[in-house]
């Protein structure tokens, strides 16, 4: 069983890989629709999450206004994971990004329109219009972010940090308007021990 999870883990980056591959050299991409998969851990038969994203594209990185043709964009888009334990969040968010190709491509792939959702929440826990990934344990969140948290605490902002890694994992940081927030997803909202400390 270990064997096929490991299998199928190594199919999937080097399906992600294979994919920036053919966009940065300025191949036309056919596109996927309608991916999903499910996420398991080595020596668990139960999947942690599901995750499913509507298509995959490719497309131009923007600067301001302009769209640059030479930094070609992996972007996948719709992308809803599905996370079966909360407390396993950081787990799943950093198994999802396992197929992201390595430190030094990460700015060329994108999610667009993220959804993460918690069994029995009304809503998703969190969404964001544009994620990219500036680091191992950072996902940049942007175009809008959204989020809930039991307790009833709901909330938005244009940008946020979400840490996937560390210490910090399930943490959203960031500023609305003058303010700084942080917001643990995982449980309902607490104060930050260091409120000045946001990304």
């Amino acid at each position: 069983m270990r064997f096929l999870q490991r299998c199928l883990s190594g199919m999937c980056v080097a399906w992600w890989c294979g994919i920036a591959a053919v966009v940065a050299g300025g191949i036309p991409l056919q596109e996927p629709r309608g991916i999903a998969f499910s996420i398991h851990l080595p020596g668990e038969v139960a999947s942690i999450a599901h995750v499913r994203i509507d298509r995959i594209h490719g497309d131009r990185q923007t600067r301001g206004f302009f769209k640059i043709g030479v930094f070609p964009l992996l972007v996948a888009e719709g992308v809803r994971i599905e996370c079966k334990d909360p407390a396993r969040l950081a787990e799943v968010l950093v198994e999802t990004g396992r197929g992201i190709p390595g430190q030094g491509a990460r700015g060329f792939v994108e999610f667009r329109r993220l959804s993460v959702f918690f069994p029995d929440d009304e809503g998703p826990r969190l969404e964001a219009g544009h994620v990219a990934f500036p680091s191992p344990d950072a996902w940049q969140l942007g175009s809008g972010v959204r989020w809930q948290v039991p307790g009833g605490v709901v909330g938005q902002s244009e940008n946020a940090v979400l840490r996937i890694g560390g210490r910090d994992a399930g943490w959203v940081a960031g500023h609305s308007g003058t303010n700084s927030f942080r917001i643990y997803l995982l449980q309902s909202f607490r104060p930050s021990p260091n409120p000045k400390s946001t990304p």
